[in-house]
């Protein structure tokens, strides 16, 4: 029997998670750039944020075309949200430093969704992505993401990394509402631990 997905939060209808999604209206404009073997990750953040946000576009592949790349960096002041390393080249700001020197309206993030190997190889796929100015997060907090392993403790998941980055570029506490996407994630997972956990019990019986 084929599986049944939900339209707006593409979980499972079992698993759907819309009565958790926020509306939101955000000034900066996201752009998610997702990595294929992410699209049915059951633990992933990215579309659910994305569905809770109105200036947001949803892109999925390892590798895009210049046109597709020329589309997403034209006509607005794009940056990258990814951390950079000492050997690279390339501009960094801080959010303050966004926040001060640039209209946040013609501002536009883009954001890689994937494991630290995949989006790294997205980059290399990728130079124009790669050249792009970061925009540098300072996390204030462990993730709270306790369902998916992170590469290191100030590692975000991609939702919380957008909290961050927007409650903090447009100075708006509206963006918290996201927490309660992640609390019914996690609870949900949670919850889904614990009755295979007593399935099992049962089973010994």
């Amino acid at each position: 029997m084929a599986r049944v997905y939900c339209t707006k939060c593409h979980r499972l209808e079992n698993l759907c998670l819309c009565s958790a999604l926020p509306e939101l209206e955000n000034k900066v404009e996201l752009v998610f750039l997702q990595h294929p073997l992410e699209q049915k990750q059951v633990k992933g953040t990215a579309w659910l944020t994305h569905a809770s946000l109105s200036q947001s576009h949803f892109l999925v592949g390892e590798q895009f075309s210049s046109d597709e790349l020329s589309h997403l960096i034209q006509h607005k002041q794009t940056f990258l949200l990814y951390p950079a390393s000492e050997e690279e080249s390339v501009m960094t700001y801080s959010t303050e430093e966004v926040q001060t020197q640039f209209p946040l309206e013609n501002c536009r993030v883009l954001i890689l969704d994937g494991t630290w190997k995949k989006t790294k190889k997205m980059l290399y796929l990728n130079p124009e992505l790669a050249a792009l100015p970061r925009i540098m997060l300072q996390p204030q907090q462990p993730s709270e993401y306790r369902i998916r392993k992170q590469k290191n403790a100030q590692s975000l998941s991609t939702l919380e990394a957008v909290m961050a980055l927007l409650s903090e570029l447009e100075q708006s506490s509206q963006y918290h509402r996201l927490q309660n996407v992640m609390d019914a994630l996690v609870a949900q997972h949670e919850a889904w631990i614990e009755m295979e956990k007593a399935l099992r019990i049962e089973g010994l019986k």
